[in-house]
């Protein structure tokens, strides 16, 4: 180094191990240990976890002084024990014990990559399994912060992988009392301690570009003599297919943490929201709509033409904007005031009503919706998750259709796959363990009509659901918001009350479909829809549906806050209704509410 600088400290600067650019350290230690120019995370310690995550002198550790007693004696071990131990100032690749996390009190655990890899040995196997049963006892969430990179501990032999079952059991237990279990996957967790006690959580998080696999990528690539795309085995593959229900910004993991401990532990409060903008009508949507509705949506685009007209030219059009008004809510009233059932079925279908998300939006204090059916992939035809409705944690799912065009195709124009009805009945039981109700919004055309389907057990998915949500020991609350497409809306449509909007439809199957089959035209829709009486009305006088929940003058989609509010009201009122009927009561009434249906 020149003389020019050497006083500049060695450790000033640093080397970003993905964008390869130089950093200054202050920069990054500011911004959470992560770059601020590619996003990447840095490692993490222990003491740093600490520090970012647990209120200040909350932590009480317990067990620390706990040490490995070299069961093989294997040759050298002791030697790399001592060195981690220097380097780290742990004991082993772990610790455990008390913590408040913005005064929610949990057992938090946290393992450590500095030490050895942070592979598992008896010592960490051990402290899991004491975590978990300090859990029990005190009756406290656990969060597990994982940064196990090595898997089981070679050095320990078979002693080590026996840890993968005695941390498995553990956090079984922890499940079997009913207690939320936290899990935080970082960079890197791997293979044993992967496939045990770090993906077993209630709700597995995961950092951005976290690698999360049980075999290496390179022993992949070398037996396989492959090449793995980039993004193999990251947080967000894992995301894509089904196994973490969250990827999270370190920025935001503290808070994500904290609103999943107040909904577990029903300590909930409101969040503050982005105020939602109704989507605006546009010329382009006409097409789109049932004939009936037009002449109102060509008025409306007038009426919108002439606001937007008046304010920029700051001129007085007060006379024409209200005379147009008054226009759109004659021609409203007039087109709704005697619908058939086939125009029903197209207010049922407008591509401006609110969806799940969006009523989700409106109706919870707070939601954070969960991803993944644990098995292959996540449908984002269901979406579900954890919500707050005043002030009580509820679980809710429902189909999800789409805006945009790019947004439909996604979504399957809410037609769900078989992983879309696994993540569901996830969802269901988690609400169950720890009773929470649940609310379902169907809205789907059907299942979806894939070979995919098929090929995964799309009728299997759905029976299962059926089965489930039959006996499912919590209070079930289905509304329909808008289709209820066969099989695709019972899937998620089991419950102890059935609630219906009033231009709602819900049918063994669409009018178009029935028309085709039965009179082989299916320009006879409406003749079919006829037929299949399938409105709130219909469902209501045939003993199916329980309410027929009101919607705003014009449909759900004319006034998005007073549908969300009258269906609030509606969903309130039920579920203290239901929760006056005890469960094994309440079980029995589902089993029956079903059985009178002739």
């Amino acid at each position: 180094m020149s003389r020019k600088f050497q006083h500049i400290p060695a450790d000033l600067f640093l080397k970003c191990p993905q964008c390869k650019r130089i950093l200054i350290a202050k920069d990054v230690e500011k911004n959470f240990q992560v770059c601020p120019r590619c996003d990447y995370h840095f490692l993490l310690s222990y003491k740093e976890r600490l520090q970012s995550l647990v209120d200040e002198g909350s932590f009480v550790e317990y067990d620390a002084d706990l040490l490995s007693n070299d069961p093989l004696q294997f040759p050298q071990y002791q030697e790399k024990l001592a060195t981690a131990r220097a380097k780290t100032g742990l004991n082993d690749a772990i610790i455990y014990g008390t913590a408040s996390i913005d005064s929610l009190p949990c057992v938090l655990i946290i393992t450590d990559f500095n030490f050895m890899g942070g592979s598992m040995g008896w010592v960490l196997g051990e402290k899991v399994k004491r975590a978990m049963e300090l859990a029990i006892e005190k009756k406290l969430p656990v969060v597990l912060i994982s940064g196990s990179g090595g898997g089981a501990r070679m050095q320990e032999g078979i002693i080590s992988l026996m840890q993968m079952a005695k941390t498995a059991a553990a956090v079984g237990r922890l499940h079997s009392a009913g207690l939320p279990y936290i899990v935080v996957l970082t960079n890197p967790t791997m293979a044993g301690v992967l496939a045990s006690f770090a993906s077993l959580g209630d709700v597995n998080i995961a950092e951005p570009g976290a690698l999360i696999g049980f075999t290496g990528p390179r022993v992949i690539e070398q037996t396989l003599k492959i090449k793995l795309p980039p993004d193999f085995q990251s947080s967000e593959f894992q995301l894509k297919h089904g196994f973490l229900d969250l990827v999270v910004h370190r920025k935001e993991l503290r808070s994500i943490i904290i609103r999943l401990l107040r909904f577990f532990l029903n300590r909930n409060q409101p969040r503050e929201k982005p105020l939602l903008v109704q989507p605006s009508l546009t010329p382009e949507d006409i097409s789109l709509l049932p004939e009936f509705e037009r002449p109102i949506a060509e008025v409306m685009l007038q009426l919108d033409k002439l606001e937007k007209l008046a304010e920029r030219e700051k001129m007085d059009r007060s006379e024409e904007i209200e005379e147009l008004r008054k226009r759109a809510e004659e021609l409203t009233r007039k087109a709704y005031q005697n619908l058939t059932r086939w125009e029903r079925v197209q207010v049922a279908r407008h591509p401006l009503r609110p969806y799940t998300l969006d009523y989700a939006e409106m109706i919870f204090d707070d939601f954070i919706e969960l991803h993944g059916d644990r098995l292959m992939g996540d449908d984002p035809a269901i979406v579900g998750g954890l919500a707050s409705l005043q002030g009580e944690t509820v679980v809710f799912i429902g189909h999800q259709k789409g805006r945009t065009t790019k947004e439909r195709r996604w979504r399957n124009f809410g037609s769900a796959r078989p992983e879309g009805y696994h993540k569901a009945l996830r969802l269901m039981k988690m609400a169950e363990k720890f009773g929470f109700p649940v609310l379902t919004f169907l809205d789907t055309p059907g299942a979806a009509c894939l070979t995919e389907a098929e090929e995964r057990g799309i009728a299997q998915a759905i029976a299962r659901n059926l089965q489930e949500m039959s006996k499912l020991k919590t209070q079930i609350i289905v509304t329909v918001i808008g289709e209820g497409g066969s099989g695709g809306a019972i899937g998620i449509g089991v419950g102890d009350r059935l609630l219906m909007q009033e231009n709602a439809y819900y049918s063994v199957i669409s009018p178009e479909s029935c028309a085709a089959i039965i009179w082989r035209d299916s320009k006879r829709a409406p003749e079919a829809a006829e037929a299949l009486k399938l409105t709130a009305q219909d469902l209501k006088n045939l003993g199916v549906a329980d309410e027929i929940v009101p919607e705003p003058e014009g449909g759900a989609h004319r006034n998005w806050l007073e549908s969300a509010r009258l269906l609030k009201e509606s969903l309130l009122r039920n579920l203290e209704e239901l929760k006056n009927i005890p469960i094994d009561e309440l079980i029995e009434k589902r089993y029956e509410k079903y059985n009178k249906i002739r």
